[in-house]
């Protein structure tokens, strides 16, 4: 029974902490909702040793620059 129940509470937590309703009562143009066809544009420099260092003019395509590094460096990890 105890190993049944303590399984139950770990699904039970793993499910709260998944954010499946986040955003479930933001309205259009809130922050967390991407506005249609809005476009992302980053510079992505990396010095001689491979250290990225991006530009971008706001959060969104910093971002998406941020992702694409993190891809392009890990993606055998992903």
């Amino acid at each position: 029974m105890r190993r049944i129940s303590s399984k139950l509470l770990l699904c039970l937590s793993l499910d709260a902490c998944s954010g499946a309703d986040r955003g479930a009562g933001q309205t259009p143009g809130t922050p967390g909702t991407p506005t249609a066809g809005a476009t992302y544009v980053a510079d992505v420099v990396r010095t001689e040793y491979g250290i990225p260092h991006i530009t971008a003019d706001d959060f969104g395509s910093f971002g998406y620059g941020y992702g694409y590094v993190h891809t392009e460096d890990n993606l055998c990890v992903l």
